[in-house]
């Protein structure tokens, strides 16, 4: 194991897991503990979850390092780390810093398909990148920037996350309901075919038969 704030060797790094803040997303920890299931059962990478275990649940037999506190997304993310020394965001970079982990995940560090946020969900050309914020504060990992780029990153990583959770929506496509409320798809030919057959083909074969009094037939 390398000493606080040494860089790993890239053997020792090859054996580490990633860490992932369970409560590090827009509906998290559900779906923050699901992508982890599936990406070390399918993709067989090494994962490890920080998060309170009261409320991460069931990890579907993935390593959990527990902690107390969590940063809400509403919270100012430099004032949360400073006062929350045992939040999941803490802990999943300390993990790093330590050498006990590889890398660390958490809201609007990979963006999904930034080179066309349109792009169908079920895409086999979905890509990741690194957001650029992101990839300079790795960069300067187990140099003397790192803790002035970190406490930098987290001042901005709240506004960073409402703006791609703000650009993921508006990409979604509106679907008006026969009963006036409007549902939003993930985009893609699918969506726009199930968008054609609420909006065009059911009102035309299959309409909504007329609500009736049922007293008047008491």
């Amino acid at each position: 194991m390398s000493r606080r704030g040494e860089r790993p060797s890239p053997e020792t790094l090859a054996t580490l897991p990633v860490a992932i803040d369970a409560m590090g997303g827009d509906k998290a920890p559900g779906e923050i503990v699901e992508g982890a299931r599936r990406a070390a059962t399918e993709d067989s990478i090494p994962i490890v979850l920080v998060g309170p275990p009261d409320l991460v649940g069931d990890t579907g037999g993935l390593e959990l390092v527990e902690c107390t506190e969590v940063i809400a997304m509403d919270e100012d993310p430099a004032g949360g780390v400073r006062r929350k020394k045992d939040s999941s965001l803490v802990r999943a970079a300390e993990l790093v810093r330590d050498g006990k982990a590889s890398a660390m995940v958490s809201a609007g560090i990979a963006l999904y398909n930034p080179d066309n946020p349109s792009r169908p969900v079920n895409s086999p050309k979905a890509v990741y990148q690194i957001e650029a914020y992101t990839l300079r504060l790795l960069r300067s990992f187990g140099t003397a920037a790192w803790n002035k780029n970190l406490e930098k990153y987290l001042k901005t990583r709240q506004t960073l996350t409402a703006r791609y959770a703000r650009e993921r929506e508006m990409k979604k496509l509106p679907v008006k309901l026969a009963t006036g409320d409007t549902i939003r798809l993930s985009p893609g030919d699918h969506s726009e075919l199930i968008k054609a057959i609420i909006e065009e083909f059911a009102p035309r074969f299959a309409p909504v038969p007329p609500v009736r009094d049922a007293t008047r037939f008491s």
